[in-house]
């Protein structure tokens, strides 16, 4: 297939992807590879003008839009590269070209050009759907199988997520945060999982949980598939209140949608139940109440002030987006290392509307507006019961002899907090 027109390829795919047919799909990423490859202005570019070389339609600034919308959905390769290019090529010429007459309009004026630019460097993707570049079209979305992440999606109860919205965004980490736990159980084992987010998705698809790296990662990129905008950044969990810095063992997220960018997080385990602005404010969510303020240190960075009764009171994360890549060496510490506490303590966490459920060690509680209620939990049958009943952790993969592992951990662990506890 050869193309010259960039739109027809993004409609293909867009198409074949919506409806499940990989060959269709494969096809159409092909034929755009091939474009990219030999693009050539001369050949691909009609007219003169500023808007013929250099707008929406049929300029520069459109192709840059499908070249941006295949990186960030199809993942394509020749994709990002010819969007380099074209961001570059427009950075040059944009200059001269607003300098002189150039009409308005957003297909062939400057607003067009400047939106696809600023789009393409990270600003809002709200304003595509206009052009057919995000998957809200008629086909409808419950119609689209997003590959890979069915089981996942099954796993939060979601039939039909939506088009990308605010409340749509809400709807999703309340089912997260009630139906994948956060738990170190596999730490616990010595059988610490990767962070890649297809591993996670495939795990929380399998009824297992994780914590930040898997969870968030995981729902990132459960959010992507669905046309979220959304942004990794490094995060550091502090557990004094005046603590600050963002020194990457907690992974955050940023999300767009709307207009509105928000603080998205299922993996605190007692954080917020449901999205914050990100904008200074207090906010309460049922009985708990949190509080956003912007860094002091990190332009663009913003600090999370959990509610007070919760397990910290501080996670600060900065403003530069980062990859999964760069948590890896934060994850094999905290995965291995003899300090690291989640070889040295069980947890397991679970928030839902009206409170938070929480294991550490061998002691259940229960925190919600009524206050917080423990109880210790005396034998195995008792434990693993809360595991599964209370966190809806999947326990199939865990034989006798992990059963027996973990107790006897969990016991150690349990005995020499109580002997603490007497002599302070």
């Amino acid at each position: 297939m050869v193309l010259r027109d960039p739109g027809v390829a993004w409609a293909l795919w867009d198409a074949a992807d919506a409806l499940g047919d990989h060959e269709a799909a494969g096809r159409a990423l092909a034929a755009f590879t091939t474009l990219a490859d030999r693009y050539d202005e001369d050949f691909h570019l009609f007219g003169h003008t500023p808007g013929d070389l250099l707008g929406l339609c049929p300029g520069a600034a459109g192709v840059l839009a499908v070249a941006d919308a295949l990186d960030r959905h199809a993942r394509l390769p020749a994709a990002a590269a010819l969007a380099a290019r074209l961001r570059a090529r427009l950075l040059d010429r944009l200059p001269d070209a607003l300098a002189g007459p150039w009409p308005g309009g957003l297909l062939t004026g400057a607003p067009g050009a400047l939106s696809a630019l600023l789009t393409a460097g990270g600003a809002s993707r709200d304003w595509l759907p206009c052009l057919g570049l995000r998957r809200r079209g008629s086909l409808g979305w419950t119609l689209m199988i997003v590959k890979g992440f069915e089981g996942y999606l099954a796993r939060l109860g979601v039939t039909d997520p939506g088009a990308p919205s605010a409340e749509a965004l809400s709807a999703l980490q309340r089912a997260h945060l009630e139906r994948v736990p956060y738990d170190n159980i596999d730490i616990q084992l010595g059988r610490p999982p990767g962070i890649e987010p297809e591993l996670s998705a495939r795990r929380f698809a399998a009824g297992r949980g994780g914590y930040c790296f898997h969870l968030n990662g995981g729902f990132a990129a459960l959010l992507e598939a669905l046309g979220y905008d959304v942004t990794r950044h490094a995060g550091g969990v502090h557990h004094e209140p005046d603590g600050r810095g963002a020194g990457g063992n907690h992974l955050a997220l940023t999300v767009r949608v709307g207009g509105e960018a928000w603080f998205v997080d299922a993996g605190l385990g007692d954080g917020p139940y449901e999205p914050l602005p990100l904008r200074a404010g207090t906010y309460r969510q049922g009985p708990f109440t949190y509080r956003m303020e912007p860094s002091a240190t990190d332009p663009g960075g913003w600090i999370f002030h959990n509610d007070p009764g919760s397990s910290f009171p501080v996670m600060e994360f900065a403003g530069r987006p980062v990859s999964m890549a760069d948590f890896a060496d934060e994850h094999l510490r905290l995965s291995t290392a003899p300090d690291s506490p989640f070889l040295n303590a069980f947890a397991a966490l679970r928030r839902d509307a009206k409170g938070i459920d929480l294991l550490r060690g061998r002691v259940l509680t229960r925190i919600d507006a009524a206050g917080r209620a423990e109880r210790t939990l005396d034998t195995p049958q008792e434990w693993f019961t809360a595991l599964t009943d209370v966190f809806g952790r999947n326990l199939d993969g865990i034989d006798a002899d992990d059963r027996s592992l973990l107790w006897d951990r969990v016991t150690r662990a349990h005995e020499k907090w109580l002997a603490d506890r007497s002599r302070s």
